[in-house]
């Protein structure tokens, strides 16, 4: 069964799938967990991250995260107890 992430709100510069794969980054999904989630190959998840890190001009993926959350963006949705 796939499910699809809840972002906060869409960012102006990314596209649908592009937010749908940054919050399922934020979620903490791994690679090989967002492609299974979204029904698309693990190489196209990488190839979206690596979009997603040059309109954000991020170097890594955590500032990627850091973008992300600081301007409200996306908010992770798995929570720490």
């Amino acid at each position: 069964m796939r499910t699809t992430p809840t972002p906060t709100c869409r960012h102006p510069i990314l596209t649908d799938r592009e937010t749908d794969i940054l919050a399922l980054l934020l979620d903490g999904e791994t690679t090989k967990e967002t492609a299974q989630k979204l029904g698309i190959s693990p190489k196209t998840v990488e190839t979206y991250r690596g979009r997603i890190r040059a309109k954000l001009n991020a170097k890594n993926t955590v500032e990627l995260v850091r973008h992300a959350i600081e301007n409200g963006f996306i908010k992770p949705t798995k929570t720490s107890s």
